[in-house]
């Protein structure tokens, strides 16, 4: 937030404020750096910013908003920002450049939340305090912070572990130095690394598995294919002892049998017709005799 003079009059106000919207855990906006001595820190990185203007030791804490209240904290910043501007142009209006830069703010505020520059003027009424007012309504929209929970940092550091949760959160920094607060709305994402990492090793168990299965199966198929080469050597085995036995059987056969040709068969009928002859003509020999 951009500096000014807490007045008598914003602090009344800010009374009037607690007690329409409830007890806060720190005395009042008296107490939320009124010399404005720190700067917060525009935004985090990685969870962890710095606070300017401090010296010695600094508490801090997050507390986790909804993104209405960051919303509407924001808006409160940004009607201070063109507020700003406004208080300037209004010391000088002849001045064209403050002109021009009082047209952008209005505009930029109107596209971010809509409604003009002269609403805003109106809700705070146009007098020397409005700045005043309009910080003082930004400390009432604040979270109560925690006066349980500081957390001590010795390198003016806030910190919060962005690992523990995923997607978008929204919190309110409060820092602590001595009897003075300062406080900024931040919208963190979170990585959440842990389950991410389990995450990871769930999905490398899985293809380990399927790995083991498919190194199964390939194992299965090559068993498989063992045994067909097995089974097809068998059965030509068989076959060439089959076929070696019936060409044994052929061969020993034809060994002892001979072979009945037309020729052999001539030269038989032959001999025993010759032999018959012989015979009769024999017998007619011991008759003549």
């Amino acid at each position: 937030m951009k500096k000014f003079k807490i007045s008598l009059t914003a602090i009344v106000a800010a009374i009037i404020l607690s007690i329409s919207t409830g007890v806060f855990a720190y005395t009042g906006v008296g107490d939320v750096d009124p010399e404005f001595k720190f700067t917060m820190p525009s935004s985090l990185s990685n969870g962890e910013g710095t606070v300017s203007g401090v010296s010695g030791t600094m508490n801090y804490q997050f507390v986790e908003i909804t993104s209405e209240k960051y919303t509407s904290i924001k808006k409160l910043e940004a009607q201070y920002d063109m507020i700003e501007v406004y208080v300037r142009y209004a010391e000088n209006p002849t001045d064209e450049g403050l002109i021009k830069e009082w047209e952008n703010a209005g505009n930029k505020y109107t596209n971010q939340y809509g409604g003009t520059a002269t609403d805003v003027l109106n809700q705070y009424g146009v007098g020397p305090d409005i700045l005043t007012l309009c910080r003082n309504a930004w400390i009432v929209e604040l979270t109560n912070f925690d006066a349980s929970k500081w957390i001590s940092s010795s390198d003016n550091k806030i910190s919060i572990d962005i690992s523990t949760f995923e997607g978008t959160k929204y919190y309110i920094a409060w820092i602590q130095v001595g009897d003075t607060y300062d406080a900024e709305a931040y919208m963190v994402t979170g990585t959440k690394q842990e389950e991410q990492i389990e995450d990871k090793q769930e999905e490398q168990i899985e293809d380990k598995k399927e790995e083991q299965i498919e190194d199964k199966k390939e194992e299965q198929i090559e068993d498989k294919q063992e045994e067909t080469k097995s089974e097809t050597a068998g059965n030509e085995v068989k076959n060439e002892t089959k076929t070696n036995n019936l060409k044994t059987d052929t061969t020993t056969v034809s060994s002892k049998t001979l072979p009945k040709t037309g020729a052999n068969g001539s030269i038989l009928g032959l001999l025993v017709i010759a032999v018959i002859a012989t015979g009769v003509s024999y017998i007619k020999y011991r008759k003549i005799k």
